[in-house]
């Protein structure tokens, strides 16, 4: 029997579905175990600038670890910190839940990201937060009458698409061993 041709998925093809919780390893390892996503990598503690949530300046702190569960990205998110934060608010009122989606994962320049942010905008999506992160602009528009969770739009450079197909690849690969790790092993 001859071997199925590698699956090539073209940008776009992916989409983020991003959790809060209290413990990202702790839920890493429930995800691999339930469902078989993983590997998670871990990206350690990371602060967005000229950072605003619910038009307020916000001083939001995060831990996050991405892996794959089939061509889904899953992000789960542990907030860090204290004060009014669009992570650290949904955890304290509903629990441990789906808090965002990234549709359609895919490489947006300066000029792309802003021009769908004026179409969620037109569409009636209010901004909830805005920043700027390491890899970044980020947008979160508040679109939970709708879709019950938020959705981000993040400018998303060459180099950060090319490190999402490399999760993806390694889950392709894995065989579910060590489904938590540094994200330095990426380029490793």
């Amino acid at each position: 029997m001859s071997q199925a041709p590698e699956l090539q998925l073209l940008p776009g093809s992916f989409t983020q579905t991003a959790y809060v919780c209290h413990d990202i390893r702790q839920k890493a390892l429930q995800w691999s175990e339930a469902v078989g996503a993983g590997p998670f990598f871990v990206l350690g503690e990371t602060q967005f600038s000229e950072s605003f949530y619910r038009d307020e300046p916000s001083q939001e702190r995060f831990v996050a670890a991405m892996g794959f569960m089939g061509a889904t990205q899953i992000e789960l998110i542990q907030p860090c910190g204290h004060g009014a934060s669009i992570f650290g608010d949904v955890l304290q009122v509903r629990g441990e839940v789906l808090h965002h989606i990234l549709p359609r994962i895919r490489p947006l320049s300066a000029s792309d990201f802003d021009a769908e942010r004026r179409r969620f905008g037109r569409a009636g999506a209010a901004e909830a937060f805005t920043g700027v992160s390491p890899i970044g602009r980020v947008v979160i528009f508040d679109t939970q009458a709708a879709l019950g969770c938020f959705t981000e739009l993040l400018e998303v450079s060459a180099g950060m698409y090319s490190a999402v197909t490399a999760m993806y690849l390694a889950h392709r690969s894995w065989d579910g061993t060590r489904a938590v790790r540094e994200l330095s092993e990426l380029s490793g």
